[in-house]
């Protein structure tokens, strides 16, 4: 028997008779909206609250909360500046608000029931009880148990992955997986009465120093920060040793909380512990290029037109989408030299087409003259979009990210279309530089009468662009453009 199983045997559901006027729902922690709560600004605020001008003699307020009427609550300040309340008795936090009577009654019930369903033989003091009551009501009290010994969630009875939004699991060591990080945004939210672990810190502490060798020594480290940000973490870490008391443990607790969750998260994505865990970034990356090199006329006259730029880019994509994975320093990385070189085309572009358009004013009209100055419009215009599309503001978060390329991504042939988009700006300033070049040679050569003269100013016009590319490929460019 599993130990998932005998815990399910062992821990009997919450008695129906106990529950009273609601229903107890299973959800994670990660359910919170905390960060989406409204923000009261006061000289916005539509909701007509009560105003006081007169403060009462010998007033000095000692708590953000009024008195709680119910006995056994009390309030506490998150150090992101929300509150939340907490029953020592009976072991349990909310973010909702006791001083609502009705609520308060409700929750002190459904605290109650879920104590006695854990029995004294789970009843330890290390396990909580998170409760919350949704706005939208209809008689439901979500809940959770808090395991802060083994530093796992539970529920009182059998739940559907898919009732909590989680993703089926094959064996216990999956679920573990997928909980551990729940646990730590539970710590996360609710940090001010937490015991303070030593142990959690001083592990932390390693997997940051073994995060930053990693990145340093492995192309495709699995760890989420760079080696510069785990020595800043590290480094702030040590830091709270110095102001280890009690008024600043919560800062403390949530501080470390919120790195392992990361961490947990990241180590759930890569099998953790599991059967085949991915040990590095770049595994299985060369299945993964070969599947997407199916033989396509459009793809390779799109590649053909990008003068083989589009190669490179799609190899580098594939490297950051290997295993549908996102790493975000590494995409945010590229997508700034993206940026970056999306600018540069565009104003290059611009130039261009500022001479092609005093060209074309000045009465040196030519087809290259107006190819070019349509080429380098096209690309003024593409390196715009393309810049806007992939903003950091549209792009901030892994979600984000992944959101976007699982849109973007084609069936068939993977990346490689997306590469093709992301080189154009490259291809259409070439082109355009080209034709530019052509144009001027044309108007060098328009009042030339004589053939010798024609191909002396031609060959002057191409004999240093010759020599150039003859010593670049002389020196090693030519195994560069095959690569």
């Amino acid at each position: 028997m599993s130990a998932m199983q005998e815990k399910a045997n062992t821990t009997p559901d919450v008695p129906a008779g106990r529950q009273g006027p609601f229903t107890l729902v299973p959800v994670l922690p990660s359910t919170n909206n905390r960060y989406n709560q409204p923000v009261s600004i006061a000289a916005n605020n539509k909701v007509a609250l009560p105003k006081v001008q007169l403060i009462p003699p010998w007033t000095r307020v000692v708590s953000f909360s009024p008195p709680i009427p119910l006995i056994g609550w009390e309030c506490h300040v998150h150090p992101e500046g929300d509150k939340y309340y907490r029953h020592a008795r009976l072991r349990t936090v909310t973010p909702v608000s006791p001083l609502n009577l009705v609520a308060g009654r409700i929750l002190e019930q459904a605290a109650t029931a879920l104590i006695e369903a854990l029995g004294s033989a789970q009843g330890d003091n290390t396990i909580e009880i998170y409760l919350n009551i949704p706005e939208d009501g209809k008689n439901a009290v979500q809940y959770c148990y808090i395991d802060h010994t083994n530093r796992q969630v539970f529920w009182a009875r059998a739940t559907s992955t898919v009732e909590l939004g989680l993703e089926s699991f094959e064996s216990d060591g999956f679920l573990k997986s997928a909980l551990t990080g729940e646990y730590w945004n539970h710590v996360e939210n609710f940090p001010c009465h937490q015991i303070f672990w030593a142990d959690a810190e001083d592990e932390l502490k390693g997997i940051l120093g073994h995060g930053a060798i990693d990145d340093l020594t492995s192309p495709g480290s699995t760890c989420p920060w760079s080696a510069k940000e785990c020595a800043e973490y590290t480094s702030i870490i040590e830091k709270f040793k110095t102001c280890d008391h009690n008024e600043h443990v919560p800062y403390r607790v949530v501080s470390i909380a919120r790195l392992w969750a990361m961490i947990a998260r990241v180590r759930h994505i890569n099998q953790y512990g599991l059967t085949s865990p991915r040990l590095d970034r770049l595994q299985g990356l060369f299945e993964y290029y070969q599947s997407q090199k199916k033989a396509s006329f459009k793809i390779a006259l799109g590649e053909i037109f990008c003068l083989g730029m589009s190669r490179s880019t799609f190899t580098r994509l594939t490297a950051l989408w290997n295993g549908r994975v996102v790493y975000q320093r590494h995409w945010h990385r590229f997508f700034e030299e993206m940026h970056g070189n999306w600018i540069k085309m565009g104003v290059l572009s611009l130039v261009i087409w500022t001479i092609d358009t005093i060209l074309l004013a000045t009465g040196h009209q030519s087809a290259t003259t107006m190819a070019s100055a349509s080429m380098s419009g096209a690309s003024v215009l593409i390196s715009l979009i393309l810049h806007q599309a992939h903003s950091r503001e549209r792009l901030a978060t892994a979600p984000d990210i992944s959101a976007y390329i699982m849109q973007v991504e084609d069936y068939f042939h993977g990346l490689r279309p997306l590469s093709i988009t992301f080189t154009l700006p490259h291809a259409l300033t070439a082109y355009s530089a080209l034709l530019l070049q052509s144009s001027l040679l044309m108007i060098a050569i328009k009042n030339l009468t004589s053939l010798s003269d024609i191909l002396s100013v031609a060959s002057i016009w191409f004999l240093p662009a010759l020599l150039a590319l003859l010593f670049f490929a002389s020196f090693g460019g030519r195994s560069l453009t095959s690569m």
